[in-house]
């Protein structure tokens, strides 16, 4: 080898340290910077033919565990919608208030119970019904202001979800120009500052919502939803959010858009479009599809928890159960009742036998008024296994017969409905054929009037767009139930004149106790079976018990949910944590490892730089010859 190729290796080996010494700055400088992986240089021995000459510098790299990462990406992405999630339930929970706290839901109710019993050993004293009248208002008003915060929560999640779609945009748009820097470049030109970008918005479309990546050999990704719908390959979709102003209890999500209250997510695009990530179940994970649970699910049944204590408050003292009549055909029995004092959402249920299989059957008739509405869906009420028929009152009687009887016939044909007068339904068995009996026709009839009516007693009524009105259950409009906490008022007639909660007839004494024992027994040991559409109990075993039974059950399930969610929140956290500390000692720079690589690096430069002076001496010796 002659001095010439020894300078040229000299030479080479000094460009080599030289770009080793620039990385190994950069790596020190970017230790603590985030997303920034650890750098190596590749060096190649330079071979032309069959001989070496030198060093040859290739691509700068860097050691990424593609599994892991995918792995962090997930459990960051389930990280993201526990956590945002958690700081919500913890306002909900502040809102709840703790079992038993002063100011919680539940000691709220329960001071209307000790109202209730004071009143009722006293009902003649002004200053005990002043009392209840004042603790039935301050609860009221308690329902209406936590059904205002959480109508809150949700249109302040709405808002987020848009700021967090507009991020998602951003990081799918950054994914795109990335890849097609990385493809422009090519495999093996040193593209590993570009990686650490990529995986960057990766990470931050993660946290968004859950992804899943397909890498090319060059570096770039294509980007798809969890369960498969493509968001970047050469280019990216944009997502849009129809986000909706003034959310309250009645807007919901549907997979029906002409029904849908709230904003849903589209995907927008040169080669699709159309597609709701929302109805095709694709965000399960991150921060957004926290925030959509959020919206649709949590605060929704938060929501409808409160509407049904405010619909078991109004109905509790409302209500005037009506047994049916005995009545007897020939050989046929069975049970006559009276519809003319039903109101649109009171229901009427026909309790029978088959004595052919020895079962009995329940079926619940509700009134309406809108046969639009029909048929009604079984989850109307909140009874276990009976079958709900809607009945359209808007016509005649004997139009409202014909339809009783189709909705028997169509469960047991054998038995015989009819007309009695002018608004009575009567409905008896076989007579000797005994293969049916009428158990019981029962009505819950929702009283018109504060006096003359029996001792139920409009107590609560219902801030409607027309008014002040009873509240009735009535289906029409959207569901009187939907949102009634949101207004939930005192009856105004009772805060005018108190002595309405004694006087159930304009005859009756101030010292009469009839109604306020009756008003105490409703509220304090009357059973009620909770619709399961409140989050409490199920279809196939509702929750059954007081109003303030239910009010404990309604608390104690929001604390244990915040206390779950915490929980799992914080086992995340540390799976995650566990999981970036591995990545980091793989790849984070380690500034030990470089110095002591630096201290290496200016030796080889010593050294090639002494070769250099070397041959430069004996080259100068030869033209001195």
């Amino acid at each position: 080898m002659g001095l010439s190729q020894s300078i040229q290796n000299a030479l080479g080996g000094l460009r080599a340290t030289q770009t080793g010494i620039e990385l190994a700055a950069r790596n020190v400088a970017n230790a603590n910077t985030d997303g920034y992986t650890k750098k190596t240089l590749t060096l190649d021995n330079k071979v032309i033919g069959d001989r070496a000459f030198g060093v040859q510098v290739g691509a700068v790299t860097r050691q990424v565990d593609r599994f892991l990462q995918t792995r962090i990406q997930s459990e960051y992405a389930d990280f993201n919608k526990l956590d945002v999630q958690t700081q919500f339930l913890d306002y909900v929970d502040n809102l709840f208030g703790r079992p038993g706290a002063d100011g919680s839901l539940d000691t709220v109710v329960n001071s209307v119970s000790t109202a209730l019993v004071d009143f009722a050993n006293a009902p003649q004293m002004d200053a005990t019904r002043q009392q209840l009248i004042v603790n039935a208002d301050y609860m009221a008003t308690h329902l209406r202001d936590m059904s205002a915060q959480i109508q809150e929560m949700r249109q302040n999640i709405e808002q987020l979800i848009g700021v967090a779609v507009t991020n998602a945009n951003d990081a799918l748009s950054n994914i795109a120009r990335v890849n097609h820097q990385l493809a422009t470049f090519g495999e093996g030109a040193g593209t590993a500052d570009l990686k650490d970008q990529l995986d960057n918005y990766i990470d931050d479309l993660s946290a968004l919502f859950g992804v899943r990546t397909i890498e090319a050999n060059n570096g770039s990704v294509k980007v798809f939803t969890q369960n498969g719908i493509l968001l970047v390959d050469s280019n990216a979709v944009y997502l849009d959010f129809d986000e909706r102003a003034n959310i309250g209890a009645g807007q919901t999500y549907s997979l029906d858009d002409t029904e849908r209250g709230v904003g849903t997510i589209m995907i927008s695009s040169s080669s699709s479009s159309g597609i709701d990530l929302l109805q095709q179940d694709a965000l399960k994970s991150g921060r957004i599809a926290g925030l959509l649970e959020l919206r649709d699910t949590i605060l929704t049944s938060a929501q409808n928890q409160l509407d049904e204590l405010a619909h078991g408050l109004a109905s509790a003292f409302s209500t005037n159960i009506v047994a049916g009549t005995d009545v007897t055909v020939g050989a046929n029995a069975g049970q006559k009742l009276d519809l003319a004092a039903l109101q649109n959402g009171n229901v009427v249920e026909f309790d029978f036998k088959d004595n052919l299989t020895g079962l009995t059957h329940k079926l619940s008739f509700v009134k309406v008024d809108d046969p639009s509405l029909l048929p009604l869906d079984d989850n109307v009420t909140a009874i276990n296994g009976d079958k709900v028929f809607g009945i359209d009152f808007s016509g005649t009687m004997a139009s409202v017969r014909t339809q009783i009887e189709a909705a028997i016939n169509s469960q047991n044909s054998n038995f015989t409905t009819t007309l009695v007068g002018a608004s009575e339904i009567q409905i008896v068995d076989d007579g000797a054929v005994g293969n049916v009996d009428v158990i019981g026709l029962t009505g819950y009839q929702t009283v018109s009037a504060n006096q003359g009516q029996g001792t139920a007693l409009n107590i609560f009524t219902d801030i409607s767009s027309i008014g002040e009105i009873n509240y009735t259950n009535a289906l029409e409009s959207g569901g009187q139930k939907v949102g009634f906490a949101a207004r939930i008022q005192l009856n105004s007639a009772i805060a005018n004149d108190n002595t309405l909660l004694v006087k159930h007839t304009t005859a009756t004494s101030i010292g009469d106790q009839t109604r306020a024992a009756d008003l105490l027994s409703r509220f304090t040991e009357t059973t009620f079976v909770f619709n399961a559409e409140s989050g409490i109990g199920a279809k196939n075993s509702p929750y059954r018990g007081s109003l303030d039974g239910f009010t404990r059950q309604v608390v104690a399930t929001q604390t244990s949910r915040v206390e779950r969610h915490k929980n799992l929140r914080d086992n995340q956290e540390l799976v995650l944590s566990a999981l970036v500390g591995r990545m980091d000692a793989k790849t984070k720079v380690n500034v030990d490892e470089e110095m002591a690589n630096l201290l290496n690096l200016q030796t080889a430069y010593a050294a090639n730089a002494r070769i250099v002076s070397v041959v430069k001496e004996l080259m100068d010796m030869i033209m001195r010859m």
